[in-house]
């Protein structure tokens, strides 16, 4: 995966307060910004301590197999399919068929071109794997200790 695969990536969930770790540290971080240089030095701005080079983020992200599980999400705990059907069809006015076709897509794995704008926004708010980053290149929020 390139620098500028990770860039258009981790630009995504900027919105959403992404945290990760600051390799070789384990102690974790807030992403708030990325920046791009004349040299395509790609570095992005932590809270609060300053500018790194974006090859040591790792981001602490759910894999998407977590969309049938619970989660917990700024102090919720929920299982986010239920969430995102209930969104839909009270929010949104979705009719459950609308909504079952959306999250059926989501669940058999359909690429994210695919998938409805909405979920994506959710998913990343939620820090979801949207964008299937190898395992390698991402920390499995599910494994870290609470």
């Amino acid at each position: 995966m390139t620098n500028e695969d990770k860039l258009r990536i981790y630009a995504a969930y900027l919105p959403y307060g992404l945290k990760g770790n600051l390799l070789p540290q384990t102690h974790e971080v807030e992403m708030t910004g990325i920046y791009l240089d004349d040299y395509n030095m790609h570095e992005i701005y932590i809270k609060p301590s300053g500018c790194y080079v974006m090859s040591r983020f790792k981001p602490i992200i759910y894999p998407l197999d977590f969309l049938t599980k619970e989660i917990e999400h700024e102090g919720e705990r929920f299982v986010p399919i239920h969430k995102l059907r209930k969104y839909c069809i009270e929010v949104m006015g979705a009719k459950d068929y609308d909504t079952d076709i959306g999250i059926d897509k989501l669940i058999k794995g359909w690429e994210v071109q695919y998938w409805p704008k909405l979920f994506i926004d959710i998913l990343l708010k939620w820090h979801f794997n949207v964008f299937n980053l190898p395992e390698d290149q991402f920390i499995n929020k599910t494994n870290l200790k609470s």
